[in-house]
């Protein structure tokens, strides 16, 4: 995979949808709650398929946060995430997807977000 874009700078997300250029978007697809030894599945999709890069994908409760990094394929980056067992028990965790272009891609980076409550 070519080396990612060294400065993508994206602007601040405002919510679960972001544009990428070209009339492209992508959505932050996270459930509404998740229970505490589960697995959920986090989704990211792209409305074209050719989108080439990797997302970031960043959990945030208080001082705790968990990062990943997932690469896109046919227009979908996916993680199963599980509440690690030290995570703070009350309130939202913030999900934050960073979109990455690959080199030489004509889309530009972009951030969408979601809270998940996480129940005991």
């Amino acid at each position: 995979a070519p080396a990612p874009n060294p400065n993508p700078n994206p602007a601040p997300a405002t919510g679960p949808f972001a544009t990428i250029g070209n009339g492209v978007t992508m959505e932050l697809d996270a459930p509404l709650r998740q229970k505490r030894k589960q697995r959920k599945t986090y989704d990211v999709v792209f409305s074209a398929t050719d989108v080439q890069g990797t997302v970031v994908v960043e959990f945030v409760k208080g001082k705790r946060t968990s990062t990943k990094t997932v690469t896109i394929q046919d227009g979908l980056a996916e993680y199963r995430w599980r509440v690690p067992k030290k995570w703070p028990r009350k309130g939202r965790t913030t999900v934050t997807a960073t979109f990455i272009p690959a080199a030489g891609s004509p889309y530009q980076a972009a951030e969408t977000l979601d809270r998940v409550r996480i129940r005991n």
